[in-house]
């Protein structure tokens, strides 16, 4: 959907073979996946706020963990420990959102997420032959 929350926990998650770090950490250490496809193009933005333990993440495209791309990632948003990306979607196109705890931190994850549609103006055009008098 265009936004929701998604609740998981990464205790006894681990790496995969070929997975990159997200965010500022040293590398992946016990990281949780989540697929999203978008219902609509414009931007989205996942945040991890509402989770108990420091994290990080990174939103990517691609089939495989070993030949991803990464599009955001981030470790730290704003005053806390929690983190947020941002970044242009497409509709129809499934991304994938990894949640790492930072230094091998875990706890419960708390997924968000907002899709936000560009603005269309729509200027109604005034027509006719005539001269004004």
């Amino acid at each position: 959907g265009e936004f929701g929350t998604k609740t998981a926990f990464n205790f006894l998650a681990t790496k995969q073979t070929g997975e990159p770090f997200h965010g500022d950490s040293d590398g992946p250490y016990s990281s949780v996946w989540f697929a999203w496809t978008a219902p609509a193009s414009g931007k989205v933005t996942f945040t991890t706020f509402g989770s108990d333990y420091d994290t990080t993440m990174a939103g990517y495209t691609g089939t495989d963990v070993a030949s991803l791309t990464k599009l955001e990632e981030n470790d730290d948003a704003g005053t806390g420990e929690q983190s947020s990306i941002t970044f242009q979607v497409k509709q129809g196109t499934t991304y994938f959102v990894a949640v790492d705890g930072y230094g091998g931190a875990e706890g419960n994850i708390t997924l968000n997420w907002q899709l936000t549609r560009p603005w269309i103006l729509f200027i109604p055009a005034i027509t006719g032959g005539g001269a004004v008098r």
